[in-house]
């Protein structure tokens, strides 16, 4: 089949670093997938692309507008001839590898998520990059606010060269802030390799000091990216980057997030996937931590000061990280102090893994008794004053016993939610057609309206039971469909 060119810049607008050598057609089934990541499609409209037949293949149907997974036609106009030229040339230009699901080559950490990557794009050291990835090596994503306090600046650079220090490779999205500081303390720790998750090309255009510290990722680990190099990102594509942290890593942890943070997204997603999900604590007057104090006092975080609370967390995880090789301790702590996982607790506190808290308390906490602080009812066992004993056990505010009692929020017990088959039986058929609209692609609700052809009100009373059933999620206005929840 003749493959169709086409004028004007059907990807939005390729960017270039001075004039390119022309490079030959990539008809390779690496570059055909490739080009087709570069259409601007929602990673998990790549995989529908991708799926059941050769990359060529679907690069041929895009092209001739008889591709399943397009019956609209949505890619046809940007599927042109010289898209598959114009990666390779990005590729080569940046030394950039493109793997694919299924190569040798593809990260393992990402390998058996449910949500992976069908094409993915790695820049670095490709030394580095297997021993990231190795049999082993604990991985530990280090996320929160792009403004954060001092404080919380200090700590996540403690924490990146803590970890590091014991061989842990340190996770983040190179995002300022936070991300920046854990990965600057591993980098000067040197002790592991780091892996940088971008939510943008890797030659997308950044500040000179962030651009500085994507070159030192790139030099002493490695880069993965879902955006193929020269092509521009959507602001969408950063919430869901988000999940493959969380995919990467054994253990996230949340050093300051404000209530409605992007760091929140990780969040999320480590829960869904049943990551370990940790948080440091902050001032309850500080807002840049109120969404990280609101996943500890919900009781979907565990609390950890430094390095050793989190390693003595990996550690005692069912989970864990088989074959775990680790260096000295961190801090300067005993053996005993680290297998407790916090300096100067017992064993039993360690176990209920609460600082201070006395047997009874955890006791209270398990059965649902009310002899702590007054509590009412099931208070206790919520974990939060003047809560009612109608509510879950896992200590989720305000929401209705049915919901999961491992903390989650907005997620039902609904088959459709517990990676079953169905949708839950609150949804009502008009939000069942809104779900379909979200088609695992990021929309504001005037776009799925359009896509659904249904009144705005009603567009909007449907996502929100999507989102009480866990079926879909959103920030800042983007509302993305939830992938069921797979059990590890």
């Amino acid at each position: 089949m003749p493959r169709r060119g086409c004028a004007g810049d059907p990807a939005g607008g390729w960017r270039t670093a001075g004039p390119a050598e022309r490079v030959g057609t990539p008809d390779t089934e690496h570059g055909y997938a490739a080009a087709a990541a570069a259409l601007g499609a929602a990673p998990a409209t790549v995989r529908r692309l991708l799926a059941g037949m050769a990359p060529s293949e679907a690069w041929d149907r895009l092209q001739a507008g008889e591709h399943p997974a397009d019956p609209a036609g949505r890619f046809r106009t940007r599927a042109c001839s010289d898209v598959p030229h114009r990666v390779a040339e990005a590729c080569a230009r940046t030394e950039t590898r493109v793997v694919l699901l299924g190569d040798p080559g593809y990260p393992a950490m990402l390998a058996g998520d449910l949500e992976a990557p069908a094409v993915l794009f790695v820049t670095g050291d490709a030394a580095a990059s297997a021993a990231a990835d190795g049999p082993g090596r604990a991985r530990v994503a280090v996320v929160g606010t792009r403004a954060p306090s001092s404080t919380g600046t200090q700590v996540a650079w403690a924490l990146g060269e803590q970890l590091a220090d014991t061989g842990v490779t340190v996770v983040s999205g190179l995002a300022r802030g936070i991300d920046a500081a854990a990965h600057g303390g591993a980098l000067a720790s040197g002790g592991a390799p780091v892996v940088g998750v971008l939510g943008a090309a890797v030659d997308a255009p950044l500040a000179p000091a962030d651009a500085r510290l994507r070159a030192q990722v790139a030099a002493g680990g490695v880069l993965l990216s879902e955006v193929p190099p020269g092509v521009p990102s959507s602001r969408w594509m950063f919430a869901v980057r988000n999940r493959l942290m969380a995919a990467a890593a054994h253990a996230v942890v949340v050093v300051e997030s404000h209530a409605s943070g992007g760091s929140l997204h990780t969040v999320r997603a480590a829960l869904r996937r049943g990551v370990v999900l940790c948080a440091v604590p902050g001032s309850v007057h500080s807002p840049s931590s109120s969404g990280s104090n609101s996943v500890l006092v919900d009781g979907r975080a565990r609390a950890v000061r430094d390095g050793a609370d989190v390693l003595a967390i990996i550690r005692n995880e069912d989970r864990g990280v088989p074959g775990m090789r680790l260096s000295a301790g961190v801090s300067g702590r005993s053996e005993a102090e680290a297998a407790a996982g916090v300096s100067g607790r017992s064993e039993a506190e360690a176990a209920a893994g609460v600082s201070g808290r006395s047997k009874a308390e955890t006791a209270a906490r398990a059965s649902g008794r009310s002899e702590v602080s007054g509590r009412s009812g099931g208070g206790a066992a919520a974990g939060v004053s003047g809560r009612w004993g109608a509510e879950p056990a896992a200590g989720v505010s305000g929401r209705p016993g049915g919901e999961v009692a491992a903390g989650v929020p907005n997620r039902s017990e609904s088959p459709a939610a517990g990676g079953g088959s169905g949708v839950s039986p609150r949804v009502s058929d008009a939000a069942r057609a809104v779900l379909a609209a979200l088609d695992g692609e990021p929309a504001t609700v005037d776009r799925v309206a359009l896509r659904c052809s249904r009144p705005l009100g009603a567009v909007a009373l449907g996502l929100e039971q999507l989102a009480d059933a866990g079926l879909a999620t959103h920030e800042h206005g983007w509302w993305t469909r939830v992938a069921p929840v797979r059990r590890r």
